[in-house]
């Protein structure tokens, strides 16, 4: 049917007024609302309602309501990075339940900027990452390795961090005295 004309508002949980629109003819393709108010301030993040009213030509009347959620915060995300004894780091994610991820992308990369292993997902994060150092990383001395990670969730809010860490202590050597030729061993043949 043709749209002579149509409004739109948002309310909140106490039906108060807290932004709204008005056109005539084809609605738009998208009414996007970020949290603002008609002051061009920012709403409080909770649950609002959509109100949008259509007429046609006859002066008919139709509307539309629904729930809407405003939320503009980021997941809150951290990243716990430790070695195993198996040369492999495991990688602990931990976010708010409340946090509902959409999707996820973890990379590591290796002290010459190449990347080890690149994770990534729809929908919930995965709690623990191992990763398998491969044999050149693990022949590093110092072994610092590099991960990004970036998660956004369900409304589109972006969370990112990049952390640089050692993993692994360098291996100490073990020191051994020089051979003495004149040292005696007062060990025999058998014993130990």
């Amino acid at each position: 049917e043709d749209i002579e004309k149509w409004s739109v508002e948002i309310v909140d949980k106490n039906d108060r007024y807290i932004r709204g629109g008005k056109g005539f003819g084809t609605l738009p393709m998208q009414l996007v609302w970020r949290g603002e108010n008609d002051e061009g301030g920012r709403n409080d993040d909770g649950v609002y309602n959509l109100k949008l009213s259509v007429w046609d030509a006859a002066g008919n009347a139709g509307l539309f309501q629904k729930a809407i959620m405003l939320d503009t915060m980021p997941p809150k995300v951290r990243i716990n990075a430790e070695a195993s004894d198996t040369e492999d780091v495991v990688f602990n994610i931990e976010h708010e339940k409340e946090d509902v991820i959409d999707k996820w992308e973890f990379i590591v990369t290796g002290e010459n900027s190449e990347i080890i292993k690149n994770f990534g997902g729809r929908g919930d994060v995965d709690k623990r990452i191992v990763v398998s150092l491969p044999l050149g990383e693990r022949a590093l001395g110092g072994r610092k390795l590099i991960y990004t990670f970036k998660a956004i969730d369900k409304a589109g809010n972006i969370f990112e961090t990049s952390n640089q860490t050692n993993i692994f202590a360098e291996k100490k050597e073990e020191k051994f005295a020089k051979k003495n030729e004149k040292f005696i061993n007062k060990w025999g043949e058998g014993d130990f």
